[in-house]
């Protein structure tokens, strides 16, 4: 299993795939190169390539609702720092995160998942 960051949730029905950029991957996603310490892969296997490896990805969104801080051992943590308003927080956090939400899911459009 793999961890997301805090508030990020797994598109449903999304799976992983072979992450393919055309210069280091070949068609199926992988990389070769002569040791693992290598910087870079080829897209081609050659003689002297003895390891190979490939990065799988996955389409996630961001969720304000679970950024917002709902439990109470951390809301009491929150109350002791005088500096700190907890409704206040709660209002900037569902009112920024869906904006950076939009703007992410703008800015990279191939991170979506195509509709069914």
């Amino acid at each position: 299993n793999t961890l997301l960051s805090v508030g990020s949730q797994w598109f449903e029905g999304s799976k992983w795939t072979p992450s393919t950029d055309g210069a280091t991957t070949d068609a199926e996603g992988w990389s070769y190169a002569v040791d693992f310490d290598s910087q870079q892969g080829s897209s081609k296997k050659e003689l002297l390539h003895f390891v190979r490896w490939r990065r799988l990805a996955r389409s996630a969104t961001l969720s304000a609702a679970r950024l917002a801080p709902s439990s109470s051992s951390y809301q009491s943590s929150l109350t002791l720092c005088s500096h700190c308003d907890v409704e206040e927080l709660a209002r900037v956090a569902s009112s920024l995160l869906p904006a950076l939400t939009s703007a992410t899911l703008k800015a990279s459009p191939r991170s979506r998942p195509e509709p069914s």
